[in-house]
Formats: structure tokens, C-alpha cells, sequence
């Protein structure tokens, strides 16, 4: 009868999983679909929120890990040292160069970069990537022709900085508008020209950095959050490209808006509450979304508006204006001319 006991049990472990290794490896192996790109496009609209690790990595993950964590990467607890060991070397193998810092690594081959961070007491691993775009527009700027765009060099004492930009540019994006986005690793970039280094990235830098950024002509626009929408926020007949950015404060949560046209560039920075912060479509309109601890949706409904005889991007919380941290900014750029008018 004990006999006949166990080995119902034994059964129902090989049915439920309990006690198998394989299975246990399965449940905790990351499902991409959560780290795609929150991307949405009709006629009137197009936006994309947060499109970093898209695809399948270039690289296996790790069989021994106990969970997987967190919006923007990968992270697992039970990882050892000897297997991080292998995965840089891995890597290496596969083309990718390392640069050892003193509290992540950061990988980079011509088609795609890897971030990644190993806490030994912990047996903590994180790891993020960008790959190469599949929708980079052949007739689009070389990673080589956007480098002193995104890093303008007037008196060419940068020259020699490698900053290894990737294209991302998401689907439909270059044909809206005539623009790409670029992720551009950096380190420490004023430490660099006072230090008088040779590269950007030096071995003592503490940590790496990463912004992406929305290029057009012969202008750069940084996207800290890694949204972008077009849209024609005041219903002239031409779009608008929108970049949401975290702001530039700690402690008190701020972000900014930045509205492109082709007359000029406006941005505003909001303070609020902590929100997780997308574009939306909200009944054909696109608003920005913020969704608090509690997981309430504030919508924010987006205005490009006069101001004391200059526009200005506001946002209203039904039909009350949010608080504004400084004065809103107007820029006048004059090579904007490559955004689309409505064309899809």
C-alpha cells in the first residue's frame, strides 16, 4: 500500500512538475511578448513605448535562475559566478567586445549592445540589450553619419570617442517621419575631456550609461523613457513627433514632454506624483497615461496651446492643468523639414 502511495506521488510530481528540474527551468524562462514594445498605429496615430530587449537576445539566458524581474530587463537571483563567467565569455566568442567597469560590464558588437550586472553576494544577474532594428530604413543614416549628430564635436577633440550607436528604429516610425531612433551608450562624458582619455569608455568609470534618441536632419532629441508618438496634438493637418522624458529632478518625480514641428521644438516639464508613464490611445485621442502604486490610469490629454504669444505642450487631468516645474521652453529649429505631414 506504501509502494502504491509513492508511486501515485511520483506521478503526480512528473504530471505537476513538483520536484522537476526541467519543468521548474520552463516556468521561470522569460516570455518575450512582455518586453515587445508597447506599439500602436492608424491613420491618425502612431506611438511606441518602451522598446528595449525587443526580439530574441542574442544570447542563452540562464537554466539555474530562480525568477525573472523587472520592465526593462531581465534579472535573476541563484546565478553563479562561474556561469556569468561563461556568459561574458560566450559573448565574447560571438564577436562582441567587453568593457569591465566597477559595477556592470557592457558588451557591444556593429549590430547590437548588452548591459549587464552580476552581485556575487547575491547571486544577482541582470541583463539588458538593443539589437539592430529589422525596420532600420536602408536609406537612413549609417551608425558612422549619425555619431556627430548625437555627439557634436566642434573643435574635434572627440574624435576618437567609439560610442557604438544602434539603430532601433521601431516599425513605421521612418516612414511617419523621415527620422530614426538611435540607443547611444555613454560614460562619464564630461570625466572624459577633462581627464584627456582616449575612449569613452575607461575601465575606472563606475558604471554605463544609455540614452536613445530621436534623430532628424541634423538634429538629436533625447528620449529618456523610450516613448515616441506622431500625432497632430493641435489638429492643423500636420503631425507632431512626441518624446516622453523623465524630468530632471530626485526626490520630487518630474517629466518632461517635448513636442517637434516644423516651426519649432516646445517642451514642458510636469511634476506629479510617481506615475509609470506611457502614450495611449484613449477613444481615438492620443493622451499620455500615468498608472500609480495602486495601479489607478490617470489620463493626461495633450495641448499644444498659446502663451503669452508663444506655444507652448500642456497637460490637462480633466481639464485641470498639471503643475508645472519651471517655465514651459520654446526652441526655433530650421532643419526639421524631413517630418511628414499626416502621411502614413
Amino acid at each position: 500500500m506504501k509502494r502504491l502511495m509513492l508511486v501515485w506521488v511520483m506521478l503526480l510530481c512528473l504530471v505537476f512538475g513538483l520536484g522537476s528540474a526541467e519543468n521548474n527551468t520552463g516556468e521561470i524562462d522569460p516570455n518575450p511578448e512582455r518586453f515587445r514594445p508597447d506599439q500602436f498605429a492608424n491613420d491618425e496615430m502612431w506611438y511606441c513605448n518602451r522598446f528595449t530587449s525587443v526580439g530574441e537576445p542574442p544570447f542563452s539566458l540562464p537554466d539555474a535562475a530562480e525568477y525573472p524581474n523587472g520592465d526593462y530587463k531581465y534579472s535573476y537571483t541563484g546565478v553563479t559566478r562561474e556561469y556569468y563567467d561563461s556568459f561574458l565569455s560566450e559573448l565574447m566568442a560571438d564577436g562582441f567586445s567587453l568593457v569591465t567597469m566597477k559595477y556592470s560590464d557592457f558588451l557591444f558588437r556593429d549590430d547590437c549592445m548588452v548591459f549587464s550586472k552580476y552581485i556575487k553576494e547575491e547571486g544577482f544577474f541582470s541583463v539588458s540589450w538593443y539589437q539592430k532594428s529589422p525596420n532600420a530604413p536602408e536609406n537612413g543614416l549609417s551608425d558612422e553619419e549619425v555619431a556627430p549628430i548625437l555627439m557634436p564635436d566642434a573643435d574635434n577633440s572627440l574624435s576618437r570617442i567609439p560610442i557604438h550607436p544602434i539603430d532601433i528604429t521601431p516599425e513605421g516610425f521612418h516612414e511617419r517621419t523621415g527620422g530614426q531612433i538611435f540607443a547611444v551608450p555613454y560614460y562619464s562624458y564630461d570625466s572624459f575631456r577633462h581627464a584627456g582619455q582616449d575612449s569613452l569608455m575607461f575601465e575606472d568609470n563606475e558604471r554605463y550609461g544609455c540614452i536613445v534618441c530621436y534623430v532628424i536632419g541634423n538634429q538629436s532629441f533625447a528620449i529618456s523613457m523610450e516613448c515616441i508618438a506622431v500625432y497632430d496634438v493641435d489638429q492643423d493637418g500636420s503631425n507632431e513627433v512626441l518624446l516622453l522624458s523623465f524630468g530632471p529632478t530626485s526626490g520630487v518625480f518630474t517629466f518632461n514632454v517635448m513636442c517637434i514641428t516644423n516651426q519649432g521644438v516646445y517642451d514642458t516639464i510636469f511634476r506629479t506624483e510617481h506615475y509609470k508613464l506611457t502614450f495611449a490611445d484613449l477613444n481615438g485621442k492620443l493622451v499620455i497615461q500615468g498608472v500609480d502604486h495602486d495601479s489607478i490610469r490617470h489620463y493626461f490629454d495633450i495641448r499644444l496651446e498659446e502663451n503669452e504669444g508663444e506655444k507652448v505642450v500642456m497637460l490637462y487631468d480633466e481639464d485641470k492643468l498639471l503643475t508645472l516645474w519651471g517655465i514651459p521652453n520654446t526652441r526655433n529649429y530650421t532643419d526639421l523639414s524631413r517630418i511628414e505631414q499626416g502621411d502614413d
